[in-house]
């Protein structure tokens, strides 16, 4: 959101694993049919934002989470509370949040970084930014890393992955900070 919300925009982008159009993915969104019971009683009782992976296994976030990510509503979670709102309404205000669906030729260049076998935030979300950047002349390198999950960066923290991975990243976003 950074590329295209705030003014003004940041000189260059680098984004590793990122969502950018997660709506666009049935991986993420069953619009079939609407939340169960189950999940509308666990969202009246999350009272606060999920804002860390560590949360205990019995936390009533923990538990929102995983039925929401089971039920694939996370979109529907993330705008709305409505049980019964329409597929396309839902859509409509995600394009709000959405990277891809907002990329213009004032976009600054990406840098994306994704393992491709990361489970938890699909690598084919920076193959769609990747295309949407291209379509808008906007400087971009895809790194699709092979055998890497999500949060490789962080699960092999070594010299070696450093340099092979971290670094090119920051050689992209020198060259536009000047």
């Amino acid at each position: 959101m950074l590329g295209y919300k705030i003014t003004p925009r940041p000189k260059v982008i680098v984004a590793f694993y990122p969502y950018y159009a997660n709506f666009h993915d049935p991986f993420f969104n069953d619009f079939s049919r609407p939340p169960s019971e189950e999940l509308m009683t666990l969202l009246a009782g999350v009272n606060q934002s999920i804002t860390n992976i560590e949360l205990h296994i019995n936390d009533a976030r923990s538990i929102f989470f995983r039925r929401m990510c089971y039920e694939k509503k996370q979109s529907w979670a993330l705008v709305s509370r409505d049980p019964n709102e329409p597929a396309e309404s839902i859509i409509k205000k995600l394009k709000r949040f959405s990277a891809v669906d907002n990329v213009d030729r004032n976009f600054p260049p990406t840098y994306l970084s994704h393992g491709l076998q990361d489970t938890a935030v699909l690598f084919t979300q920076s193959i769609q930014m990747a295309k949407k950047l291209e379509e808008n002349n906007i400087e971009f390198v895809l790194d699709l890393v092979d055998g890497a999950i999500h949060a490789y960066d962080l699960e092999d923290q070594s010299l070696e992955t450093f340099e092979e991975y971290i670094l090119p990243a920051f050689n992209f976003a020198a060259k536009f900070m000047k």
